[in-house]
């Protein structure tokens, strides 16, 4: 795990996948502490962003998950937000920034 953190953090764009890819490397982990996923229409907006705002503003999709305790989704599509929404419990709808 720890030679692919560091890959990932000297990439200038991360890790790319395919959603395919996404959950077929989900199953093999059990355990995370904190990650950061951003999934974009437009591939040249899957960059290193210096700006939070900036990248909520720029991707699709934007998953954070927190020190192993919570998780924050923002999504351009209000449809997908609902559909996340009704799947878990103890969802908290947080105004943006």
């Amino acid at each position: 795990m720890p030679a692919f953190e560091t890959s990932i953090n000297n990439a200038s764009s991360g890790f790319a996948l395919r959603w395919s890819e996404l959950q077929e490397l989900s199953n093999k982990f059990w355990d995370l502490m904190d990650i950061l996923i951003i999934g974009c229409s437009d591939k040249s907006q899957v960059i290193r962003y210096s700006s939070e705002k900036k990248m909520y503003e720029s991707c699709d999709v934007v998953i954070d998950k927190f020190d192993s305790s919570y998780w924050e989704v923002s999504a351009k599509d209000p449809m997908l937000i609902e559909r996340l929404a009704n799947k878990f419990v103890d969802v908290q709808f947080l105004p943006s920034d």
